[in-house]
C-alpha cells in the first residue's frame, strides 16, 4: 500500500507542474501509471486514465485493487 501512495504522491506532484489545456492519454510503463498529453508532457494519472484504466493496473501491479484509496485520490 505504501508503494500505492507513493506513485499517487509522484503523480499527483508531476501533475502540479504540467499544463492542463491539452488531450491527455493513459500510459503505463511497467511500473507506473500515468497520463501524457499531446505535448509529450507527463501528468498524473487521473488526467489520461480512468477508473477502469487505474484498477487493472492496480490488479495487475500489486495483485488487488486499493477501493478506498481509488475513491480518496480519483473519486472513483
Amino acid at each position: 500500500m505504501k508503494a500505492i501512495r507513493f506513485h499517487l504522491l509522484i503523480f499527483s506532484t508531476v501533475c502540479l507542474l504540467c499544463g492542463c489545456g491539452d488531450e491527455w492519454s493513459c500510459e503505463s510503463n511497467g511500473k507506473s501509471l500515468y497520463s501524457k498529453n499531446s505535448s509529450g508532457e507527463i501528468g498524473s494519472a487521473d488526467k489520461g486514465c480512468s477508473c477502469d484504466d487505474i484498477s487493472e493496473w492496480q490488479l495487475k501491479q500489486y495483485g488487488e485493487i486499493d477501493r478506498a484509496a481509488l475513491s480518496r485520490d480519483f473519486g472513483c
